[in-house]
């Protein structure tokens, strides 16, 4: 019963994610630096119309207008990026769930082996005793004269 036991538990083991965790990791530091350097880029068109004034604004409308369309586009590239970034924490952030309740359930599976495998060691003794004290009645008794039946 306790190696069935054991077997099914073995059956039942959650899977293990750990072998994904590095390439989120990995995808995560790679957009992490796409994402500062955006964000970096965004500042900078941002000071650059921010220098030109209301008057360069109106000397310079073709250049004003190419600035607001760079920053609006790397806006929206960075804004994706946050969401991306959003995503693959939300995928480590499972990850690390995964790992902790596999190894809450590893710790329950391995009470129970360890409480089956006392529970054998004791059925195992009490039969060795009870093999011993039939030995020991056994010996203890007369002889049967021949003849007689036991």
């Amino acid at each position: 019963m306790w190696r069935e036991a054991a077997a099914s538990l073995a059956d039942e083991c959650p899977p293990t994610l750990t072998r994904f965790r590095w390439r989120v990791e990995e995808d995560e530091r790679g957009e992490l630096r796409g994402h500062a350097q955006l964000t970096r880029t965004e500042v900078q068109l941002g000071a650059q119309l921010r220098q030109l004034g209301v008057a360069g604004r109106w000397w310079h409308r073709r250049q004003v207008a190419e600035l607001s369309r760079q920053l609006v586009a790397f806006r929206t590239r960075r804004e994706w990026s946050q969401r991306r970034l959003t995503y693959l924490d939300a995928k480590l952030q499972v990850i690390e769930a995964t790992t902790q309740a596999r190894a809450a359930w590893i710790t329950g599976a391995r009470e129970v082996l360890a409480r089956g495998v006392a529970a054998a060691q004791v059925l195992a003794d009490r039969e060795q005793h009870r093999h011993q004290d039939h030995q020991t009645l056994a010996a203890a008794r007369p002889p049967t004269p021949p003849g007689e039946a036991r």
